[in-house]
């Protein structure tokens, strides 16, 4: 028998803020004591505002030096985004889980803290980009990744993609395989369907 699911993005639409962004203010606080880790971070952080460096290989580089993060901070991180929900998509997938719905977390931010933000808002199932050292081919899972792995998810648990939500163009191609797509207009964070 099959399911239907509903695929939520993380930054932007499930949480209002750039979870990456509240991760590395997490890391550079957890750091404040240690000096050469605290710099080895900044000039990392620093290179990429620069426009130095692609975010990509930021956060693969920072995810490979500082990964996994203490469970103190990944709770920081959870509480953090916790705070800053977008109540309209939270309450889509409450009634989506009561109508019985399979729900994905799926989203490019890292699986070091995204499968902890999955399990407070309850969802059962999370797609995020992995450890550069997880023995997984590394890669951002954003785009046709994402969906990829969503889709591959519906397959191997037997979904079907109802509805998917995000706000940024990036999941154009995760929107386009859901039979309902819904996209989160910001800053407010209004839902529309298209």
């Amino acid at each position: 028998m099959t399911r239907k699911a509903i695929a939520v993005d993380l930054d932007g639409t499930l949480c209002l803020r750039n979870t990456f962004n509240i991760f590395l203010r997490q890391l550079v606080y957890a750091h404040r004591f240690r000096l050469l880790r605290l710099a080895e971070l900044c000039a990392w952080i620093g290179a990429r505002r620069l426009r130095l460096i692609s975010h990509a290989r930021m956060k693969r580089h920072i995810l490979g030096r500082f990964c996994p993060p203490s469970p103190a901070l990944v709770d920081s991180v959870v509480d953090t985004v916790w705070r800053h929900a977008n109540p309209e998509v939270t309450t889509l997938v409450d009634r989506c889980r009561r109508e019985g719905y399979a729900t994905i977390l799926a989203t490019a931010a890292p699986e070091a803290y995204a499968s902890a933000i999955a399990r407070r808002f309850g969802l059962e199932y999370c797609i995020a980009t992995p450890q550069p050292d997880s023995g997984k081919a590394w890669g951002e899972a954003r785009g046709c990744a994402k969906r990829d792995a969503v889709v591959r998810l519906a397959e191997e648990r037997s979904l079907v993609l109802d509805i998917a939500v995000s706000d940024h163009a990036d999941d154009m191609p995760l929107l386009e395989a859901a039979a309902t797509a819904i996209l989160v207009e910001l800053p407010v964070g209004n839902l529309r369907r298209i």
